[in-house]
């Protein structure tokens, strides 16, 4: 998405919420839902939903995301 097309996309109501978490070794896989309601460039309120996954490595104190997965359901 370019710099243009996102100043006319205003999202509100984004929400996450973490469906699964797995320890595997050093590593965390986080499964998440997201979804978001916003004003499309035509005014019109619209939503979508998707489904995302991290990958973390714990490194020294910080935790860094190895690998970031996503996807976008059909919007309604």
């Amino acid at each position: 998405m370019g710099v243009a097309e996102q100043r006319n996309w205003h999202p509100h109501n984004l929400v996450g919420r973490v469906d699964r978490v797995i320890a595997v070794g050093n590593d965390v896989r986080a499964y998440r839902t997201w979804s978001c309601a916003f004003h499309d460039t035509d005014g019109k309120d619209k939503h979508i939903d998707g489904h995302y996954s991290w990958v973390l490595v714990h490194e020294g104190d910080t935790w860094k995301i190895r690998k970031d997965t996503s996807d976008e359901g059909n919007g309604y």
